[in-house]
């Protein structure tokens, strides 16, 4: 079967590149339509429609088997115990990006936290991103929208404006395809309903990291840096809504199943 699914990807990628031929497409769009290709080979081998249309109960399963080997090792959950980190694996979901694509735009909210599972992404300063929609298919970024920051698998995109509520302060742009796991906004909102303290704990540890690269910036000039002001905005949110519960880690989650 996986021999037969080749054979149909490559007969599929050169027909695509005959009719870019064809027609003269320009360079860009064509490296577009490529990877749109290979977006489209790679969603149909994570299967998602058939996780989906699993049973509840099996479907959780599955996803922690698949999700939970990554998670555990994500600076978000290092104070978190290992039971709850299972119970979350259930409730993120996969994404897939094109390259070049915008998907975290400074300026506007995270309604989704985004866990890179491959691919590398490229955080890019708020005045050189060439913002867009995040579903826009852009062009190669100029030569001036200089990263200050690349992203590999295990790293978090946004959590801290998704967490703390506040704006995105950077852009995020996939500089290859880009597989992710996601928590929504409402998945969040669960987490906080059933287990605050270890809503808590998350919470904790983003301001400590926050705080710990702001301060690091600030012993040398290192040229762009996002993280004084996001430490300033942190510090506002925390003491607005003021300390949650943060258990050690390894104690055993009671209560409500937040998946």
């Amino acid at each position: 079967m996986q021999d037969s699914d080749t054979r149909a990807f490559r007969e599929q990628m050169a027909h695509m590149e005959r009719f870019v031929r064809a027609h003269s497409l320009p360079p860009a769009l064509a490296d577009n339509l490529r990877a749109a290709m290979q977006l489209k080979q790679q969603d149909s081998q994570d299967h998602r429609e058939i996780l989906e249309s699993l049973p509840v109960v099996l479907r959780r399963r599955v996803k922690r088997m698949l999700y939970h080997p990554l998670l555990a090792d994500v600076y978000l959950f290092e104070s978190t115990p290992a039971t709850f980190v299972r119970v979350l694996s259930t409730m993120m979901t996969v994404d897939l990006f094109l390259p070049l694509t915008t998907f975290l735009q400074s300026g506007l909210p995270v309604f989704d936290l985004y866990i890179i599972t491959s691919g590398q992404a490229l955080c890019l300063q708020p005045d050189q991103s060439g913002d867009a929609p995040a579903d826009w298919l852009e062009d190669a970024p100029s030569a001036d929208a200089a990263p200050f920051a690349v992203l590999g698998i295990g790293d978090c995109l946004g959590e801290a404006a998704f967490v703390f509520r506040f704006v995105q302060p950077f852009s995020v742009r996939a500089c290859t395809i880009l597989r992710t796991l996601s928590l929504s906004r409402d998945g969040w909102k669960a987490v906080v309903a059933s287990r605050p303290d270890f809503a808590g704990c998350m919470r904790s540890t983003i301001a400590q990291r926050v705080l710990r690269l702001a301060a690091e910036r600030e012993k040398g000039d290192r040229g762009y840096s996002p993280w004084p002001a996001m430490a300033a905005m942190v510090c506002q949110e925390l003491e607005r809504e003021g300390p949650m519960a943060s258990p050690m880690r390894g104690s055993a989650p009671a209560g409500t199943d937040v998946g």
